[in-house]
């Protein structure tokens, strides 16, 4: 839900507190260099939560479980900006976590 306290732990950040902006985002783009730019579809964005003002996340952050407050998984992080969002810090997408676990054929225990 746009508005949800999330939290994620990577290699870059750390522990970070972020809200979700907007969900069921298409045409999400996204620089591949140097292969271009892929679009995505269905993707969760969150931007910041934290004082004082910091990313939700930076490059080598990829592949880190998104939770809500309770520690359910939300998504997975794969892509990130350098600005905007709240404090013009940067957006951080993921993949919901239904579709990764779909697309993998796996299911969470």
């Amino acid at each position: 839900m746009p508005g949800m306290f999330v939290f994620k732990t990577g290699r870059t950040t750390r522990h970070t507190r972020g809200r979700v902006r907007a969900v069921n985002v298409n045409n999400y783009n996204v620089s591949l260099p140097p292969f271009g730019v892929a679009r995505f579809d269905n993707q969760i964005l969150i931007e910041m939560a934290n004082n004082p003002i910091s990313p939700f996340s930076m490059p080598g952050d990829s592949g880190s479980l998104i939770v809500d407050a309770s520690g359910q998984p939300v998504g997975l992080l794969f892509a990130g900006s350098a600005s905007g969002g709240a404090g013009n810090v940067g957006i951080t997408g993921c993949n919901p976590i239904s579709s990764v676990v779909t697309q993998l054929g796996v299911s969470l225990i």
